[in-house]
């Protein structure tokens, strides 16, 4: 009986021990301009539309043509360029339902000949900008790409 009692007291010895609360820790980095008092606000969505005709047509320096639109966007901050998280994705519709695919989005095709090529959606930041990017395996850009809807998500 006693080492029974005796276990008890050490278990109730050891699981009922609580110290003083420690000294509060250093408060975090500042958040982006405008955030106030050093709290960091979390994220931002914000979800950016390209019409048809504003697909603007480049060449990269090799002469190849790809299709691209950039929006300015001053919440890409330079803190949120370096010490944050940028997401990118591309709304697809299949039928009814709605679906929000991460970038690159990869989409395999067939001519009517039934010729295959890949049309590839990308994206790319810096601070105060968002760009995406329309490419054709095959490089035909006589037909631009539909209105499109991208989602950017950013975490900081």
């Amino acid at each position: 009986m006693k080492k029974i009692i005796g276990l008890l007291m050490l278990l109730v010895a050891f699981t009922a021990c609580e110290g003083p609360m420690g000294p509060e820790g250093p408060m975090g980095p500042a958040g982006p301009a405008g955030s106030g008092d050093g709290v960091v606000e979390g994220w931002r969505n914000i979800t950016f539309t390209i019409k048809s005709e504003d697909w603007q047509l480049i060449y990269n320096m090799d002469g190849d043509p790809y299709y691209m639109y950039e929006f300015q966007w001053d919440e890409l901050t330079d803190y949120v360029y370096e010490e944050g998280i940028v997401l990118g994705y591309l709304f697809t519709q299949v039928g009814d339902i709605e679906t929000m695919t991460p970038l690159p989005y990869v989409l395999h095709r067939q001519d009517a000949n039934g010729v295959p090529w890949t049309e590839t959606y990308t994206y790319d930041v810096s601070p105060g900008y968002v760009a995406f990017y329309a490419t054709y395996s095959d490089f035909k850009v006589q037909e631009r790409p539909a209105t499109m809807d991208f989602r950017v998500s950013i975490l900081w």
